[in-house]
């Protein structure tokens, strides 16, 4: 029986390395782009528990990878914005459903209204341009808030002529002051995207903004803005 295990070992004897003969390259690694924790590591110095300073590696060649396809977030997140101004229902769609993940979240948590899917947040686009043909979005500011994910804040000005957002009155033209969190998959497509609106008064007067449109906004669509935690603290500071 030791005879036959002895043969068996050796059968197994070329198909195991020594540790003396391998050689690692253990450079060090570059840091990863796609995530600000991360550190650079060398290639055989990576281990599962690394997992954890890299959401998207579970390896260092999956790690390197991430860090080789480095996104700017900012830029897309502006180029979607910039993309409204040219007012071709269309291109835009196009636009969104090559930059949106299949399974994309679209959110206007104020009045409760939830969008599933690529098709479904191009198509939710497209009808907003057809409702506001005059809309316009002033960018603030856009910068990033993690890994994959910017926050931004714009104000979207226009006149609503066919009924779709309730916070802009029919015939009227209305601005109001957004604040938007988008996160974004490994590839640099638009996972989520989180609109809330605000108002603040003193500086809608301050850019000479009828306040009169944003009230009659806020009116016709109170029920549906008390049913929900950010849209109650809306309707709160216009009462203020």
């Amino acid at each position: 029986q030791m005879q036959m295990q002895m043969q068996q070992m050796q059968q197994f004897e070329p198909m195991i390395e020594s540790p003396s003969t391998t050689s690692h390259d253990v450079s060090p690694g570059p840091k990863c782009q796609s995530h600000s924790s991360c550190k650079p590591r060398s290639g055989s110095d990576f281990s599962e528990s690394d997992a954890s300073t890299c959401p998207s590696a579970t390896s260092w060649d999956s790690h390197k990878e991430a860090s080789d396809a480095y996104v700017d977030h900012v830029a897309l997140a502006g180029d979607c914005f910039a993309l409204v101004q040219r007012k071709d229902v269309e291109e835009i769609q196009g636009h969104c459903l090559s930059r949106t993940a299949s399974d994309a979240y679209l959110s206007l948590p104020d009045i409760d209204v939830q969008l599933h899917g690529a098709e479904a947040v191009s198509g939710f686009v497209g009808q907003m341009l057809i409702s506001i043909p005059d809309l316009e979005i002033g960018i603030g500011s856009i910068e990033e808030d993690g890994p994959s994910a910017v926050k931004a804040t714009f104000t979207m000005t226009g006149t609503q002529t066919r009924p779709l957002l309730p916070m802009f009155p029919m015939g009227r033209r209305a601005q109001w002051q957004c604040h938007s969190q988008m996160d974004f998959d490994r590839t640099g497509k638009v996972q989520r995207h989180c609109i809330y609106f605000s108002f603040v008064a003193e500086l809608l007067r301050e850019l000479s903004v009828d306040i009169s449109a944003n009230l009659e906004g806020l009116s016709q669509c109170s029920l549906a803005l008390a049913s929900t935690p950010s849209g109650s603290r809306l309707l709160q500071l216009a009462m203020e």
